[in-house]
């Protein structure tokens, strides 16, 4: 979820293209996980792209460090990313450090939406899985920042995700390197591949 000075123009609101994008259906929760992170999504590339999202979307809306390194810790497989050094984590570090608040807890509102999705092939952002058990998914989100004013901008990520029991969870191994964060419905977003997320059920 990092990104540099240069990509952040991409990142806030801008132009919108006209041109179509695609869409994945995701499917909806069924329950509530550890952590208070939405699950119970299906064995399938979608199930883990809706898991990936939840997981995000849970840390990051809490607005507090030792809640999201509880998520990364029921979350995350043995031998992944740290609790302490999961992207996630780092970002929400960053954002609770610029807006000076503490990192228990604040009186920070923080709005996080999914609403682009894509799957990396070989580097490649398309709609599709080329490997359905062990997908790379990746989600891009608009983050609402809530102080005296408001700050949207997107937010990215990308995480192999591996099925453990009954649930999705991030894989062993490195993260995956995060995509560029683009604007929702930008030309940009076009280009990269992103498509429209939509719960179907």
């Amino acid at each position: 979820m990092e990104e540099t000075t240069a990509g952040l123009s991409a990142a806030r609101p801008g132009p919108l293209s006209t041109l179509e994008q695609g869409r994945i259906g995701l499917p909806a929760a069924t329950e509530l996980g550890p952590g208070g992170v939405p699950t119970g999504f299906p064995d399938s590339p979608e199930g883990a792209l809706a898991q990936l999202a939840a997981i995000d979307q849970t840390a990051l809306a809490g607005a507090s460090l030792p809640a999201a390194q509880v998520i990364a810790k029921e979350w995350i497989a043995p031998g992944g990313p740290d609790a302490n050094d999961w992207s996630v984590v780092r970002a929400l570090d960053e954002m609770l450090t610029a807006s000076g608040q503490p990192g228990a807890g604040s009186d920070l509102r923080l709005t996080v939406e999914p609403t682009m999705g894509a799957f990396r092939n070989d580097g490649t952002l398309t709609a599709s899985a080329d490997d359905p058990s062990a997908p790379i998914a990746c989600v891009d989100f608009v983050v609402s920042l809530t102080t005296s004013s408001t700050d949207q901008i997107a937010a990215a990520d990308c995480q192999r995700m591996t099925r453990t029991g009954s649930r999705w969870v991030i894989a062993t191994g490195p993260e995956e390197p995060a995509p560029a964060s683009l604007w929702p419905g930008s030309a940009e977003s076009v280009e990269a591949g992103w498509s429209w997320l939509e719960v179907t059920s």
